[in-house]
Parts: structure tokens; C-alpha cells; sequence
């Protein structure tokens, strides 16, 4: 939970996730498999909340490899054919062979983008904290106002990246429910 959660919020969650750890499954037989669907699962769901961000300013965001034929060809193949220490992405590789140029799939690396992440919490902090004046998070008694100010108001958080992209993007989706109610 963010450092900007009321502590009603927090113990909310707590009971929620105490209630659905009586029926919780794995998602798959083995470890490693569950790891990989956690991980498609909860970057997927970043990927959304990242959407529903930048939709407020008029970008469409696209994720392809999160599209499920897609995700369902890449789990067709072998593991240990999909992730190896000794290529990048090899499936990605091959898949893009003659699309990209051959120098980005000879990369061994990955660009995270923490640098333009930071660039743009530097430039856009103001705007992000002029949306939660007045949040209907706070109203719900679900943030402290006080503590989400003061964590935003300092250098970009890496660490609370996710939190912040969710924050924001619950902020939109309760205004746009608002809005709804209002024009219905």
C-alpha cells in the first residue's frame, strides 16, 4: 500500500486479501509457471491503469504483447525456448526478425525508463497534484490529502511508481463515474 493510504483503507485491503486467500488458487501447477502469469497479470494491469492515464490527454496507449493470442502463442512454447540466459527475448527476437532493424535485436538489454519517468514527474508534478485537490480518493477516506502531497512533492519515487500510476488512474476512473452519473 502507498505511504498515502488512510489507515481504514489499508485494513480494508488486509481483510480483502485475507478473504480471498481462503479460496486463492495458483495459477498454475508449477512455481515458475505462476511466477510468469503473476507477472503478465500485474504488468498488465499496470499497462491499463497507464492507459487510462494517458487517455486524459488524448494518447491511446498499446500493449500487443499483452494481447491474449499473443500471450497464448508465447506460453505454447517451451520455457526453457522462451527464456534463456543467453538471449534477449529470444521469442520477441524471432518475431520481429526483417520487421526491425537487426541492430535493436542483437540488444541484450532492456531501457526500463526511469530517466524519462523522473524527466516527466519533474515537469508535470504540479498538474498531477492540481488533479488530486479536491480527490474523491480522499473524500472516500481512502488517501490522506496531507501524506500523498508530501511524497509528491519530493524527487520521482521509483520505488512507488505502480502506486503512483494507480493512484492517478483511480482518481480518473471515480471522476469519470461522476461525470457519468451527472450527464445520465
Amino acid at each position: 500500500m502507498p505511504p498515502w493510504a488512510t489507515p481504514d483503507a489499508v485494513a480494508a485491503v488486509r481483510e480483502l486479501v485475507r478473504a480471498a486467500s481462503r479460496t486463492a488458487e495458483p495459477l498454475a501447477e508449477r512455481r515458475g509457471q505462476h511466477v510468469e502469469l503473476e507477472g503478465m497479470r500485474a504488468t498488465s494491469q499496470l499497462l491499463r491503469s497507464l492507459g487510462q492515464m494517458t487517455a486524459r490527454s488524448g494518447l491511446e496507449l498499446a500493449a500487443p504483447y499483452y494481447d491474449d493470442a499473443v500471450l497464448a502463442a508465447g506460453l505454447s512454447v517451451r520455457p526453457q525456448d522462451r527464456v534463456t540466459p543467453w538471449r534477449y527475448k529470444p521469442l520477441i527476437v524471432e518475431a520481429m526478425r526483417g520487421i526491425v532493424p537487426d541492430e535493436s535485436l542483437r540488444r541484450y538489454t532492456k531501457d526500463e525508463g526511469s530517466h524519462d519517468v523522473a524527466a516527466a514527474w519533474r515537469e508535470h508534478r504540479g498538474e498531477l497534484l492540481a488533479l488530486m485537490e479536491g480527490s474523491r480518493l480522499a473524500e472516500l477516506g481512502l488517501i490522506d490529502a496531507d501524506a500523498l502531497r508530501a511524497v509528491w512533492s519530493r524527487p520521482w519515487p521509483p520505488s512507488m511508481s505502480s502506486k503512483v500510476f494507480q493512484t492517478v488512474a483511480c482518481e480518473e476512473w471515480l471522476r469519470s463515474r461522476a461525470r457519468a452519473l451527472v450527464t445520465s
